[in-house]
């Protein structure tokens, strides 16, 4: 009987501290930094197919940004003054403890993109620029429309990453 109350105790002490344990994440966003051009036959990385383009850009194997160094992102618009108009996209605020990093990787890899990708599936890109500052991370992101219908698929995918970033903030916390 003993036995049975000891078993009993350690089985309702159990459920209660698994289902308290913070939940991992199901979702992810990461920013990969496009491979060099002249990179070795060795170097290990990976391919991404841009969406709508299909254009194929390899990338190194890990992430130079993941989800932990984003604060969250914002639809906004960047003027291009070739095609003389705005184009949507998506601008990330990276954490304060992730500025240096970006700009000193900027610096090597100018014309170089980001690519940003949640869940596997790449979402657009960020063309590096020398003397890029955590204010200047602003996102192509691919789409077949245009117009409002495009902003408005931006401001679902922004609420939906704004989530995922909230997600993985409230697990880490929890830990």
């Amino acid at each position: 009987m003993r036995k049975l109350l000891v078993s009993l105790f350690f089985s309702v002490l159990c459920f209660f501290l698994c289902s308290c344990a913070s939940k991992v994440p199901e979702h992810y966003v990461a920013f990969y930094l496009e491979s060099p051009k002249k990179s070795g036959t060795f170097d290990i990385s990976r391919t991404f197919m841009l969406p709508v383009i299909n254009k194929e850009i390899r990338v190194s194997r890990d992430p130079v940004f993941n989800i932990d160094a984003l604060s969250d992102c914002v639809v906004s618009q960047k003027y291009d003054p070739v095609l003389d108009t705005h184009i949507p996209g998506l601008f990330f605020r990276i954490k304060d403890d992730y500025s240096i990093r970006l700009e000193q990787i900027a610096s090597r890899a100018e014309g170089r993109k980001f690519l940003l990708v949640a869940d596997g599936k790449p979402l657009g890109f960020c063309i590096l620029k020398k003397n890029m500052t955590r204010n200047d991370l602003f996102f192509f992101v691919m789409t077949s429309v245009s117009g409002n219908e495009a902003l408005s698929q931006l401001d679902e995918l922004c609420f939906e990453l704004n989530g995922y970033i909230l997600e993985f903030r409230e697990y880490k916390e929890n830990q």
